[in-house]
Order: C-alpha cells, then structure tokens, then sequence
C-alpha cells in the first residue's frame, strides 16, 4: 500500500491485525497519513482511510483510523464513492488524487413472492474505473473522472501520478500494465487519451506484470515520467 504525508514528514507502516507506526517528526497540529485499502473481500466497508498519528496505540484507540473522505460508505447502488482504491497521490495543492478501479457486484437476489421476467434477467452493477480529487484537509471532492472508455478486458491499473504544466494546469497519469499503456488526463480541458508504451519498452509478448511509474521533477521545468516495464528484466524509459 502506498501512503501519502501531509504537515510533517510522517511514516507508518499496516500490518495484519496490528497498526505500527514510526514518527520522524511532530508538530504541534494535527498529523496524518491517507491510505488506501484494497477491497478483496466484500466486508471491506471503506476503501481509503486516514491515520490519525496524534493518537497513541493501546491507549487512545477511538478514531485511529476514519474513512477519507468522512461521509457516507460506497453506495453499490449508484456507485458514488469510492469503490476500490488502488493508489494515491498528494500534490503540492493538498489535493489528494485517487485512483479507484471500480467494482463489479452481483445482482440482487429477487424477493421470494417477486415475479421475475425471465426475458429481463437480473443483470449486475458494475461500477467504472476513476480518478477522484479531494482537499486532504476537508475530504471536499474537487473533480471526478471517468476512465470508462480508456480500459479492456485486460487492463490492470496500478499507479497515478499528478503534475502541472508551466501555467499551473494539473495533468494526471494512470499506468495501465494489462494493455501496457499509460492514461494521460488534462483536468482543465476535461479531455484525455492512452498513451501506448513504445516498443523498445514493450513487444507484443511481453508479461503483462507490472507498470511502475514516477515523477522526477526538473528545476527549470520540462518535467519527466519515467517508467519501467518488465522483459527480460527491466527496461527504462521516459517521456517528457
């Protein structure tokens, strides 16, 4: 699981059964982290969470770990929330962008005296991949976006990544290992496009295991996306 630090420079670590956490500073104000917790079994009630490290384990435990954003759980019905969490990312505004990719349920079991048209069968909600902003501090969603029309049968979605243009306007990046392809989103145009690796990074066979991706800024601007895919071993390349 990948988290994110906001106030302070804040580490912590999940466990199964057990929360440990290692602090590198404190502040005076309030300090925590936003996780994302992967739903693989259907008792998972939320999907991203925020730590509270202000609180100490076994003696403060009441509101360790609350679900961000604060509000109601994901609504299978209408598929508003959060479905399925896979990664974050905090950017320099305190936007939290987070990569959801959706969830598929079953349909609803009829009622035992309901009639049943056998011609309109009972079909599943299926609920889109997306990207959703929020404000870390508040949980107030900023923008949502649908990555429906981006993905196959075979995509896998793993990472995202935020950036600015010179002008102050926020891209966001979504590595899709499944049909080795990076997602590219201009927030402001409300507009975007898949990206396919190029070949010296990816054949026709290679494994569809994992696409890694980062951000490394430049001083002068002209940031890069570098990213590794799997082969032999692992290839790098980049994109500006």
């Amino acid at each position: 699981m990948r988290s994110y630090k906001t106030k302070a420079h804040v580490a912590a670590n999940f466990r199964i059964g057990t929360i440990r956490c290692r602090r590198t500073d404190r502040l005076s104000y309030d300090l925590f982290t936003v996780k994302c917790i992967f739903r693989l079994k259907p008792d998972v009630k939320y999907t991203c969470c925020k730590l509270n490290m202000t609180k100490e384990i076994g003696k403060e435990t009441e509101h360790i770990l609350t679900p961000f954003p604060p509000g109601k759980l994901p609504d299978p019905e209408t598929c508003e929330g959060l479905q399925s969490a896979v990664d974050l990312v905090i950017d320099h505004f305190n936007t939290i962008w987070v990569l959801d990719v959706g969830a598929i349920y079953p349909p609803k079991v009829p009622h035992p005296h309901h009639i049943e048209d056998p011609s309109r069968p009972a079909q599943p909600v299926i609920c889109p991949p997306k990207i959703v902003a929020y404000d870390a501090e508040s949980g107030k969603k900023l923008h949502e976006i649908n990555l429906l029309k981006f993905v196959g049968p075979m995509s896998r979605l793993q990472f995202i990544i935020s950036d600015y243009s010179s002008k102050g306007s926020p891209y966001v990046y979504v590595t899709d290992a499944g049909t080795k392809k990076l997602i590219v989103w201009d927030v402001d145009a409300n507009e975007g496009t898949a990206v396919p690796l190029p070949e010296n990074c990816a054949t026709e066979f290679t494994p569809r295991d994992v696409l890694y991706a980062v951000l490394v800024r430049k001083s002068k601007g002209n940031n890069k996306i570098y990213f590794t895919y799997r082969l032999d071993g692992f290839s790098l390349c980049k994109m500006s």
